[in-house]
């Protein structure tokens, strides 16, 4: 680990943060100093994460979101001389530089210099809060990026139902689907793992039920989406932006639907201020890390085959609100053959379309 010099502020620790680049070899870190005692710092690892670093004896957080981000290691400082530390582990994207920098400025002010265990404990809760408001900011991307996907993944294979597509598109609106497509309805998960493993947050994401404008729903699909991010350099990919602007393209002069469509994107996650504006945000590093997917899966739920946690499981326990129960899923890569699920986009689309033409 090499170490800096000096003892910047708040501005200049988050410029400074954004001007760091990733470390070259694992075992070795630059590090960037919040105070002169040089007890607080932060370093990119070798795949641009964030670390926040606290030197002293092991912390002990009690929340278990910090505690499930931080690490306490001994390491080696450039010189060769052990540095014992705890290290708090952030996501990489230019948005963390300033939680990195607001963390950094909090233990600080709780005075890290003379008790870093002290200081860490009184900052914890707004740390804590930090992590929480990027980690929702952070899924909020990843969620965007899996339906800006499919959506403009859909209107190009199905030219002849964009408008349908689109305006069947709720984004994060008020909602019991991501896709309402007359009676067929879509529930789309990404996820950056291998597995096609989801959070289902209420049973009516599983379930049957009346479409958004009152047409009893006849099919449920769930697509499955697994996203791989590439590096910020990576020349092949796709981005939130050329996502959202390939489907903006394919409605022409279609202003008002387009209008429409940029607005639902722009308050996806539930929150405008987290959201991704395409008129000021295209050219924003948080938007334009590209990917790729790596697996494409259309679920039907509808098949017996398929064991997930209904309404009716829960019928006897009469205590339990069964609205307030969520849960995870781990769906298997074949239900049955080639039909479930159906696999590809092209073949996806293919099923849709034969789903609303045929009923």
């Amino acid at each position: 680990m090499n170490e800096g010099l000096d003892a910047p502020t708040y501005e200049q620790m988050r410029d400074r943060i954004t001007a760091a680049t990733p470390a070259r070899e694992h075992a070795t870190r630059e590090l960037i100093w919040a105070e002169p005692t040089r007890v607080v710092a932060v370093a990119r690892d070798p795949r641009g994460r964030l670390e926040v670093f606290v030197v002293g004896d092991e912390l002990k957080p009690t929340d278990q979101l910090v505690a499930e981000n931080l690490q306490h290691q001994v390491w080696t400082t450039a010189s060769g001389s052990a540095l014992p530390a705890s290290r708090l582990v952030l996501p990489a994207g230019e948005h963390f530089d300033g939680v990195a920098a607001f963390i950094c400025s909090e233990l600080v002010a709780k005075g890290v210099e003379d008790d870093h265990a002290d200081a860490f404990r009184q900052a914890e809760p707004v740390i804590a809060l930090a992590l929480r408001r990027a980690a929702l900011s952070n899924q909020a991307l990843l969620g965007l990026a899996g339906e800006a996907y499919a959506l403009a993944r859909l209107v190009r294979q199905l030219p002849d139902r964009t408008a349908q597509l689109v305006d069947g598109w709720f984004g994060s609106v008020p909602s019991s689907r991501d896709f309402q497509l007359a009676h067929v309805g879509i529930e789309v998960k990404t996820t950056t793992g291998a597995q096609s493993v989801h959070h289902i947050s209420g049973m009516h994401q599983v379930e049957l039920g009346a479409s958004v404008d009152a047409v009893p729903e006849t099919h449920l699909l769930l697509l499955s989406i697994g996203v791989e991010w590439l590096p910020t350099s990576a020349e092949s990919g796709r981005t939130i932006p050329d996502l959202v602007q390939a489907v903006c393209d394919s409605l022409g002069d279609d202003s008002a639907r387009r209008d429409t469509f940029l607005a639902r994107v722009k308050q996806y996650g539930g929150d405008a201020a987290i959201g991704y504006d395409h008129g000021s945000h295209r050219r924003a590093a948080r938007y334009l890390q590209p990917f790729v997917t790596t697996f494409e899966r259309l679920f039907d739920l509808s098949d017996h085959r398929i064991k997930l946690l209904r309404t009716e499981d829960v019928q006897e326990a009469l205590h339990v609100e069964a609205s307030s129960i969520s849960y995870r899923v781990r769906l298997p890569s074949m239900v049955r053959g080639d039909r479930n699920p159906v696999v590809g986009m092209p073949a996806i689309a293919a099923r849709l379309d034969d789903l609303l033409a045929n009923g």
